[in-house]
């Protein structure tokens, strides 16, 4: 009998590091995200609008951070 063993998912990860780590980048790599797991797109959006990079990245964390591993 063979037995299938399961693993947990990896998670995507998101290089803040480089020079695609700005605002515009972050808001349309939230709008990506919330496609892909189901996520109120406006919500995510809204909330990434009402402030700073800081916030941003504070947001996507709340939102995607069972599935997202920031890199910074």
């Amino acid at each position: 009998m063979k037995y299938l063993m399961l693993l947990p998912p990896s998670k995507i990860r998101l290089d803040l590091t480089g020079n695609k780590s700005n605002l515009l980048s972050l808001f349309a790599t939230s709008a990506k995200l919330a496609q892909q797991f189901d996520v109120n797109q406006e919500e995510v959006l809204h909330e990434i609008r009402s402030g700073d990079y800081d916030n941003a990245v504070k947001v996507i964390n709340k939102y995607f951070g069972e599935h997202v591993e920031i890199l910074q």
